[in-house]
């Protein structure tokens, strides 16, 4: 259903580009975390199909996958672990995620 809203919307869009926010819970197994994990596994599983999909017409399809977002979202997490024996240079900035999705959607890609 979602790849025939896309095509419909994308028809007459030549040189377009989609971008999907994903997380590393697509990736790792995590205690507590199966309704989270399991749907960016889907998402993850859905944006290859897109790409594959969507190539022939010149469209792009991507996804990132950042990891501990300096987000109200993080802010109980960050009470909780010590992100640094995690990710030594800490949350990232929510600018650095624009930064990468910006560059994605550039002519530079």
């Amino acid at each position: 259903m979602l790849l025939k809203i896309l095509d419909i919307c994308l028809k007459s869009q030549p040189g377009a580009s989609i971008i999907e926010i994903l997380s590393l819970a697509a990736l790792m197994c995590q205690r507590n975390s199966i309704d989270y994990s399991s749907s960016k596994v889907a998402t993850n599983t859905a944006v290859k199909v897109m790409a594959k999909e969507f190539l022939k017409r010149g469209i792009r399809v991507n996804s990132i996958m950042p990891v501990n977002v300096d987000t109200p979202m993080s802010k109980k997490l960050k009470e909780t672990i010590n992100i640094e024996a995690i990710q030594p240079m800490g949350f990232i900035e929510l600018e650095q995620v624009v930064y990468m999705i910006e560059f994605l959607l550039s002519k530079k890609a």
